[in-house]
C-alpha cells in the first residue's frame, strides 16, 4: 500500500516538470528576423532555366504577365515563359548571342546586346528584333557590354547600363550618347517617366536618380550588393540580391533592409513597370517569380514603337493575348494582375510621373504637410562661422562653406526624405559642433535654432556630418554650422 502510495506521489511530482520544460523550450525557439515589410512579396513559382548554368540575366514585360532569362555559358539561349499559366513562349531567333535583352513597353519589340562577329564583320551593338515575324527592327552602334537595357514609359528611348556609364539611345535608329560617365562602369538603369532615370553602380553602394540631359537631381551612398541590382517603377525602393536572399532598401525614407528569403544565390533581378511583379534569377539556374503589393507602378505606352507600326501579327504557337485575357486571374487566385489600359484609374495602384512628381499618396501627403513644398523645390545654403580655432590651421569660414557645398549631395538626402514625406519645408537650423583635422564633425551639439523641429532631419545630420565633410587642415577647431532651405 505505502509502495502504491509512493509511485502517485512519485508521477504528481513528476508532470508539472515535464510541462515546464516544454514551455520552456517554446518559449526559447526564435524566428528569423526579416525585417518591416516595404511591400509584400508574395513566391508565386519557379521557372527552371538550367541545370548547369546561373541566370545572368532577367527581364520583364511592362505588364509582369511575361519574363525572359538568359545566360551566355548555355547554348539553349534565350527562354521566356507566361507567367499567368507558366507555359514556356517563343522569341525571335537571335542571329548571334545574346547577353542582355528587354521587352519594349508595348511588347512589341525586343532589344538585344550582341558581340562582333569577326567572320562575318558583324559589327557589335543593340539589335531590335520585332516580336511580330523576328525581323530586325534596326540595329544601335554601342552597348554591347550592357548589364541592363531598358525601355523608357513612351517607348522612345532605349537606356543601356554599360562599362562606360548609361547610354542613351532615341528610336528609332537614333546614334547612342553618353549621358552619364562612370569609370567603373552602370550596373543598372531604369526609367521613372520618359525624363528621368534610376542607376545603379558599384556593386549598389552608389545610386543616382538623373535627367535624361544626365544631371544627377538626387543620390545615395550604401553597402555594395554581390548579385543583381533593381529598382521599382517610382524609384522608391532598391532590391539588392544576395545569397539566398534579396533585400529590399526605402530610398525616400531610410530604415532598416526588408529582407526576402529564396534558394540559391541570387544573380539577376527585374521589376515590372506597373510594380506587381518582381523576378529574381538565382546561380542554380532557378528563376523565382513574386507577386508584389505596396509598390506603385508607373504608366507606360501599350502603343507601338514608331519603327514597328502597321500592325502586330500573332506571335508563334497563337500566344498572343487580348486584354481581357491578360488581366484574367486576380491575386486570389494567385495569379497576376497585367493591365496595359492607358486610361489609368487611381485606384489600381499605378501613376504617371513627370518630372519629380511622386506617388498620388506621396503628393497628397506632401499637401496636407505643415510646407507643401516638393524636395524639388528645397534650395539650401549653407554658412559657416569660425568660432576658435586650436594651432594655425588655414581654414576659414569662407573655405570651410565650399568643402560643404562640394559635398552637399551627402547631406540633401536627409531633408529630401522628410519632405517627401510632408513633414518638412523651408526653415532654418544652427548648430555648434567641433571639426577636427581631417574635416569630420566632432562634439556636434544640440541646436541653437530649429525651426524645422524634425528628429529623423537631426538624427540624419548629426550622422553625415561626421563624415570628411569641411575640407582638411592643420588643426582643429570650433564652428557654429547653418543650414536653411529655402
Amino acid at each position: 500500500m505505502r509502495a502504491s502510495w509512493l509511485l502517485l506521489l512519485s508521477l504528481f511530482l513528476a508532470a508539472p516538470a515535464v510541462g515546464q520544460d516544454s514551455y520552456i523550450m517554446g518559449e526559447e525557439e526564435e524566428t528569423e528576423d526579416l525585417g518591416p515589410e516595404l511591400a509584400r512579396f508574395t513566391k508565386l513559382r519557379d521557372h527552371r532555366y538550367s541545370e548547369r548554368f546561373a541566370v545572368e540575366r532577367v527581364t520583364l514585360a511592362a505588364n509582369g504577365a511575361e519574363l525572359a532569362a538568359i545566360t551566355r555559358a548555355s547554348r539553349e539561349g534565350a527562354k521566356s515563359w507566361d507567367l499567368g499559366s507558366g507555359r514556356s513562349m517563343k522569341l525571335p531567333p537571335m542571329s548571334r548571342d545574346a547577353a542582355t535583352l528587354a521587352w519594349s513597353p508595348a511588347q512589341d519589340l525586343l532589344a538585344v546586346t550582341v558581340k562582333a562577329d569577326v567572320l562575318s564583320g558583324a559589327q557589335a551593338g543593340i539589335e531590335l528584333l520585332r516580336m511580330s515575324d523576328g525581323g530586325s527592327a534596326g540595329f544601335l552602334i554601342g552597348g554591347e557590354t550592357a548589364k541592363t537595357l531598358a525601355f523608357s514609359p513612351d517607348g522612345g528611348q532605349l537606356a543601356a547600363a554599360s562599362g562606360e556609364g548609361v547610354l542613351l539611345f532615341s528610336l528609332p535608329g537614333g546614334k547612342g550618347r553618353l549621358i552619364l560617365d562612370q569609370g567603373s562602369g552602370a550596373d543598372t538603369v531604369a526609367w521613372l517617366s520618359p525624363s528621368q532615370l534610376m542607376v545603379a553602380s558599384d556593386g549598389g553602394a552608389r545610386i543616382v536618380r538623373i535627367d535624361v540631359d544626365g544631371k544627377v537631381l538626387e543620390s545615395w551612398e550604401g553597402k555594395r550588393a554581390d548579385g543583381g541590382i533593381c529598382f521599382s517603377p517610382t524609384g522608391r525602393f532598391v532590391a539588392l540580391g544576395q545569397e539566398a536572399e534579396f533585400r529590399v532598401i526605402d530610398l525616400w525614407n531610410g530604415g532598416p533592409p526588408q529582407r526576402v528569403l529564396l534558394e540559391g544565390a541570387v544573380t539577376s533581378l527585374a521589376w515590372s513597370l506597373n510594380g506587381k511583379t518582381l523576378v529574381a534569377g538565382t546561380d542554380i539556374g532557378l528563376v523565382h517569380v513574386f507577386a508584389v503589393e505596396g509598390a506603385p507602378g508607373v504608366a507606360f505606352s501599350k502603343d507601338p514603337a514608331p519603327a514597328s507600326r502597321g500592325g502586330r501579327t500573332a506571335r508563334a504557337q497563337g500566344n498572343d493575348r487580348d486584354d481581357s485575357q491578360a488581366t484574367r486571374g486576380s491575386q486570389d487566385s494567385g495569379r497576376i494582375e497585367a493591365s496595359t489600359s492607358s486610361s489609368r484609374s487611381r485606384d489600381d495602384g499605378l501613376i504617371t510621373l513627370r518630372g519629380d512628381e511622386r506617388s498620388s499618396d506621396d503628393r497628397g501627403s506632401m499637401e496636407a504637410g505643415s510646407s507643401g513644398v516638393s524636395a524639388a523645390d528645397l534650395e539650401p545654403v549653407i554658412k559657416v562661422l569660425v568660432l576658435d580655432s586650436m594651432s594655425s590651421d588655414p581654414r576659414d569660414g569662407r573655405s570651410m562653406e565650399a568643402s560643404v557645398k562640394k559635398s552637399i549631395k551627402r547631406l540633401e538626402p536627409c531633408w529630401k526624405r522628410q519632405a517627401r514625406a510632408g513633414k518638412l519645408g523651408r526653415g532654418k537650423m544652427v548648430l555648434e559642433l567641433g571639426v577636427n583635422a581631417n574635416g569630420e564633425g566632432v562634439a556636434i551639439q544640440a541646436p541653437l535654432e530649429d525651426t524645422f523641429t524634425n528628429e529623423k532631419l537631426l538624427s540624419c545630420l548629426d550622422e553625415r556630418l561626421r563624415e570628411t565633410l569641411f575640407g582638411s587642415g592643420l588643426g582643429s577647431m570650433d564652428i557654429e554650422l547653418t543650414i536653411e532651405l529655402q
